[in-house]
């Protein structure tokens, strides 16, 4: 009887091995790309979502619970009255009071660090510095993950009146999804890891007339 069996040499085996873990490298290599790539779209989502959230809030105003509740009513579109400062990075908006002697008001403005800093005013109770943007307080580079590089809110009217009826909005933010790495320039550390969004609206101070 003639066995004709056929095995693997140790050079075989010692090859497969090696190309196995080359491929489970890869493979590694890969999902870790996969994970970074899909930590950089969430992140930036949230920051273009914080962005619109923010304008929102100019738009209709700030809820905070134990303050104005659900009544969001310090907004531009309630507005009664609109400040710009000279600068166009703060603004301060005073609503149509309906119970005489009541004091509301709400003040957003760009702070050195890059935040939107809420002060407010809503009858008896007060907001006092409260950050609108961002949520987050992570901190890269001793820069906060989340920023605004820009911030602009503009009198746009088109007549010359005591009262503003028309305002532009700009507010551009950024997300660093790592450290600046070493070797690299401001050009190179923005492009490779940073994402910026940008937006702009106009809002229309419909109480204008009254």
């Amino acid at each position: 009887m003639i066995n004709n069996q056929k095995g693997f040499t140790l050079t075989e085996l010692i090859a497969g091995v090696a190309l196995t873990t080359l491929l489970f490298a890869g493979f590694i290599m890969f999902l870790l790309q996969f994970y970074g790539n899909f930590k950089e779209i969430a992140e930036y989502n949230t920051l273009q979502h914080e962005l619109l959230e923010t304008i929102e809030a100019l738009r209709y105003g700030y809820v905070k619970q134990g303050v104005n509740d659900n009544e969001s009513i310090i907004g531009l579109l309630t507005a009664n009255n609109v400040n710009i400062a000279s600068n166009n990075k703060s603004v301060t908006i005073t609503p149509i009071v309906v119970k005489a002697g009541e004091r509301h008001w709400a003040s957003y403005s760009l702070s050195a660090k890059g935040e939107i800093i809420l002060n407010a005013v809503y009858g008896i109770k007060n907001i006092n510095g409260e950050v609108i943007f961002p949520k987050s307080k992570e901190v890269i580079d001793k820069n906060l993950k989340y920023k605004i590089t820009e911030f602009q809110i503009r009198n746009i009217s088109p007549f010359i009146s005591d009262k503003i009826s028309l305002v532009s909005i700009v507010i551009e933010g950024q997300v660093r999804f790592r450290p600046k790495q070493s070797g690299q320039n401001k050009v190179e550390d923005e492009r490779l890891n940073t994402k910026s969004a940008r937006f702009e609206t106009k809002v229309y101070i419909s109480n204008y007339d009254n």
